[in-house]
């Protein structure tokens, strides 16, 4: 009888994750992005069409050997054509997969409540929502570090050889999905040598399997990249060279105060401080200069995070030491690790940081919330002692008051990523889809960075042409269509971004304004606002070099 009513239970469970999950999946397809122009997205959809064509072959260009990144992206074209739907469907998967995977490491360790809640609550972080419909290597990134997470967490829990084989393979797909894949790698090393020291995992024939599991997917893919490449460690000398590049790293962000400023960045210690000297006591008032309109990716989460992980060291919950653990050790690897390294002579450089970086240690975070809010609900039922009611009931107050504060307040920097990445997707959408009615064969010019071709299914894509060298208007192919910027000039070309004065031929055809969205989001991404020009037919005789027409 017990076993029906457990197993009852946990189809319980599993149903309210099912729900979470078609949540999750829903919100990301309404509020679908696509591919962006924040990161490497468009390199790897190029790298996954040609994957899919079997034209791909690894190369010191450092996106080549990520894999894990851009390969799964091809089966996505394979099956259903290539379009920024299935450009971002690994990225969507690994979301949802990440999703389903907090709630097992929840349940390993706490229980299913906090799996369950934690799983909720990474549905709604705003930086999730920024990038999960988008095509990165962070999302996936993500996803292998939090199966990891788990896999360690079934490894030693259950003593298992298939899972510490399993978690060893699983070492070697982080370097392939992404560079900063190695420094997970370094702080599962620091957890295997802690527990190993502490004697919290034997040393023994059990343990043995996580160096078989990492032996043999090494192998697996030193072949790969032998088959691609005729090198079979290239994956590790291009990632390392190009990460640890001491005059790129100097050219990136790499100071101390830029994860703490996108943790934390709201200026309430200031504002609050400000208002009490000043008299001001107005909750209304001093809350309307906190939450305001800002690109902010993470809300409240981190504020929430620090109450919480202060709370259960206070308590000493040795559960939860493998969470923090997961939080901490790669955030201070991210936040003091070297960018670049040098002994002759000493050269010591920060690595770059990014926003994306804090989605790797998301699972832990919310984790750490969600089982903070559970051990403060159940602070009375677990008591020896008798509780009054009034502290019993404050527990539940404080907890459900802050995780309604928590969500309420991360939808507003989830709607405006949203519509920051809609307004620059508008002319990229409307300018293909006025290209896309011309015959096949049309020549296309247009500016690096500018997606035409993803948007254009890459369909002949020998017709388009990056024109960023191209000085004047006589070497653009009459009879063809070239995008210009709508603001700014592209490699100090005359012609750009306004052409009348130079190329007095060309005749703007599309000009695809966009007044549905608010100012503060219209001014954010200039780089894709962009005009549609036909390059006719002229007399070269009537015409200058440039493109002017001459005066007689």
């Amino acid at each position: 009888m017990g076993k029906t009513l457990r197993s009852k239970r946990v189809n319980y469970k599993m149903l309210l994750l099912v729900v979470i999950l078609l949540y999750a999946l829903s919100y990301s397809l309404i509020f679908f992005i696509g591919p962006s122009n924040y990161s490497d997205d468009y390199a790897y959809t190029w790298l996954a069409y040609e994957v899919y064509h079997g034209a791909f072959a690894e190369s010191q260009y450092d996106a080549s050997v990520r894999l894990l990144t851009f390969a799964p992206i091809a089966l996505f074209y394979a099956a259903f054509g290539i379009t920024p739907l299935s450009s971002s469907a690994w990225s969507m998967l690994s979301y949802l997969l990440t999703v389903a995977i907090t709630f097992f490491i929840g349940k390993e360790v706490y229980n299913e409540n906090a799996g369950l809640l934690g799983a909720a609550l990474l549905t709604f972080f705003p930086l999730i929502n920024k990038y999960a419909t988008t095509v990165n290597d962070d999302t996936e990134l993500m996803l292998f570090t939090s199966f990891l997470i788990l896999a360690l967490l079934l490894a030693k829990k259950r003593n298992s050889n298939a899972w510490y084989l399993i978690s060893g393979a699983t070492l070697v797909t982080l370097p392939i999905v992404t560079p900063y894949g190695l420094f997970i790698g370094v702080c599962a090393v620091i957890y295997l040598l802690f527990e190993l020291i502490t004697r919290g995992i034997p040393a023994n024939r059990t343990t043995a399997y996580l160096l078989y599991g990492l032996v043999l997917a090494a192998l697996v893919a030193m072949g790969i990249n032998y088959a691609s490449s005729g090198n079979p460690i290239i994956t590790l000398t291009t990632e390392v060279a190009s990460t640890y590049n001491p005059v790129l790293v100097n050219g990136w962000g790499n100071t101390l105060n830029i994860l703490p400023g996108i943790m934390f960045p709201y200026n309430v210690y200031h504002i609050v401080v400000s208002a009490i000297e000043q008299g001001n006591f107005n909750p209304w008032s001093i809350w309307s200069q906190v939450y305001v309109i800002n690109y902010n990716e993470v809300g409240f989460y981190y504020y929430i995070f620090v109450v919480a992980a202060a709370y259960l060291l206070l308590k000493r919950d040795k559960k939860t030491f493998y969470v923090l653990f997961w939080f901490f050790v790669p955030l201070l690897l991210f936040e003091f690790g070297p960018g670049s390294l040098r002994f002759s002579p000493f050269q010591y450089i920060l690595g770059p940081k990014n926003d994306r970086y804090l989605l790797i240690i998301a699972a832990p975070m919310v984790l750490t919330i969600a089982i903070a809010a559970l051990k403060a609900i159940e602070k009375g039922r677990t008591k020896k002692r008798r509780i009054s009611k009034i502290r019993r009931i404050g527990g539940v107050i404080i907890s459900v008051a802050g995780l309604l504060f928590l969500v309420s307040t991360a939808i507003l920097p989830g709607l405006v990523w949203y519509n920051m990445f809609a307004y620059a997707k508008y002319y990229v959408v409307n300018i293909s889809n006025y290209l896309s009615i011309l015959p096949n064969s049309t020549k296309i010019y247009f500016y690096n960075g500018f997606p035409v071709m993803l948007y254009m299914h890459y369909d002949n894509y020998t017709r388009f042409a990056a024109y960023d060298a191209i000085e004047n208007c006589s070497n653009i192919t009459q009879d063809s269509y070239i995008i210009i910027p709508e603001s700014m000039q592209v490699s100090n070309l005359d012609y750009t971004p306004n052409p009348e004065n130079y190329c007095p031929s060309w005749r703007l055809v599309l000009d695809p304004i966009n007044t549905s969205y608010p100012q503060y989001i219209t001014v954010a991404e200039p780089y894709l606002s962009a005009k549609l020009y036909y390059v006719p037919s002229y007399n070269r005789t009537a015409y200058g070099e440039g493109g002017q027409k001459v005066v007689q």
